[in-house]
């Protein structure tokens, strides 16, 4: 239909809330979304902000929530702790913005 945005176009690439689930030892993330994406990075840090593991979840993500499901073992080598995941939305290969990082804890 003529003059009706695309999928591409219907939003920013933004993620305004994420929720981990359960926590501790998430297994999916949850993802408010203000437009759609076709990918959710997500990266763990320690306390002391060194980067300890990265995972792109390809998909379909639309605008409003999103359940993420975490790859199984997409971060074997953390140790018990807690952790900041920092989580981005991705569309057409070009990263969004996300919001703040947000505390999970890993148990072993």
């Amino acid at each position: 239909m003529p003059g009706s945005p695309t999928r591409q176009e219907s939003g920013p690439i933004q993620i305004l809330k994420v929720v981990a689930a359960p926590n501790p030892d998430p297994t999916s993330l949850y993802v408010l979304l203000a437009g759609p994406a076709d990918g959710i990075r997500v990266r763990a840090y320690t306390q002391a902000l060194v980067r300890a593991a990265e995972v792109e979840v390809p998909g379909t993500f639309e605008t409003g929530w999103n359940q993420v499901a975490l790859p199984h073992g997409w971060a074997p080598d953390l140790a018990q702790g807690v952790y900041f995941l920092k989580v981005d939305p991705l569309r057409g290969g070009m990263l969004g913005f996300s919001c703040p990082p947000i505390a999970v804890y890993v148990l072993r």
